[in-house]
């Protein structure tokens, strides 16, 4: 039982650090490159730029 006990706060705290981690490069990702309406804009530009020149 004790074995058990171990196991499962060790696997809590692993999924803990990983989220923490996810959460951490979510934040930074969205502060460099912005949310989805910025990214759907960049690509509208960049995809008129390359199909109006014709």
């Amino acid at each position: 039982m004790q074995l058990w006990k171990r196991t499962r706060f060790t696997l809590i705290h692993q999924c803990d650090v990983l989220l923490k981690g996810l959460i951490g490069w979510k934040k930074r990702d969205f502060i460099e490159r912005g949310g989805i309406k910025e990214e759907m804009y960049r690509a509208r530009v960049e995809w008129m730029k390359r199909n109006m020149k014709k």
